[in-house]
């Protein structure tokens, strides 16, 4: 029974251990496969995803073809995304990320989300956007090679509080 809810949210045990396959609803844009992906492959009945995962996926790039998908709910109703960074390292709030180095997914939005909040707290939005190992971005901020990143509440945020 739990395997057959694992599936049907959008992930099979192999994504925990890392074996992404084509059987399981392999990322066609990646390495990693998304809830998104794993719908429109017909490897989920159906996923919970963040708004930017369904915006970036219903709008793709030019000449890449994916059916469109359905947002249907919305289980929370706050933000489940924070951008983070050290404790007593300057940076208290988005326009002090002026001149420093941001951990990026590579998400399509993510760099001009970031900016653009920089550039609404009176910075001038100039960062540098480095693209790191998506499994090691968190690590890249507490080993001091990045400034900030993007971190999901309900899991590196927990880790970081």
């Amino acid at each position: 029974q739990s395997q057959r809810m694992v599936r049907l949210l959008g992930a099979n045990e192999e994504d925990f251990r890392g074996s992404y396959t084509e059987a399981n609803g392999t990322n066609p844009d990646g390495d990693f496969p998304t809830p998104c992906s794993k719908v429109a492959a017909k490897t989920a009945m159906f996923a919970l995803n963040s708004p930017e995962g369904c915006v970036g996926w219903n709008t793709p790039p030019p000449g890449v073809q994916r059916p469109a998908l359905q947002a249907v709910a919305a289980l929370l109703q706050t933000q489940t995304s924070a951008i983070v960074t050290l404790k007593g390292k300057g940076c208290d709030r988005p326009k002090d990320l002026d001149g420093k180095v941001y951990a990026s997914y590579a998400a399509r939005f993510e760099g001009r989300i970031v900016q653009q909040m920089i550039r609404n707290d009176g910075g001038k939005g100039d960062y540098t956007e480095a693209v790191l190992p998506m499994l090691g971005i968190w690590n890249t901020v507490l080993e001091g090679k990045a400034d900030a990143t993007w971190v999901f509440m309900g899991w590196e945020g927990v880790e970081a509080k």
